[in-house]
């Protein structure tokens, strides 16, 4: 084999190489960044879906409140209601109030 047959093959081996290492790197960079979109992504879904959650809670609270108002108007119509009893009065009861 003669001195420049061996160098052109001693160069092909090492483009070779180089390209498989070029390669390798790239994969792992490709593999990299897909994770970090996927993560990204991950995490955008999570944030959406927290602002879901405390929206839905915010509603639910807002409906509890209404809820309790309307408790506490029924409660105070029984009141009302027993106090008209107690105190002998005839019909009619006093009327119901409003939502109640």
């Amino acid at each position: 084999m003669t001195v420049t047959a061996l160098v052109a093959l001693v160069e092909a081996v090492v483009a070779s190489v180089a390209l498989i290492v070029c390669a390798r790197v790239a994969g792992q960079s490709s593999r990299a960044s897909a994770e970090i979109v996927a993560s990204t992504a991950f995490r955008e879904q999570l944030l959406q879906r927290v602002a879901a959650l405390e929206a839905e809670v915010k509603e639910l609270w807002d409906k509890r409140r209404e809820d309790a108002l309307t408790i506490r108007a029924m409660g105070d119509h029984i009141d009302k209601l027993e106090g008209h009893i107690w105190e002998g009065l005839p019909p009619p009861p006093p009327p119901r109030p409003g939502g109640v």
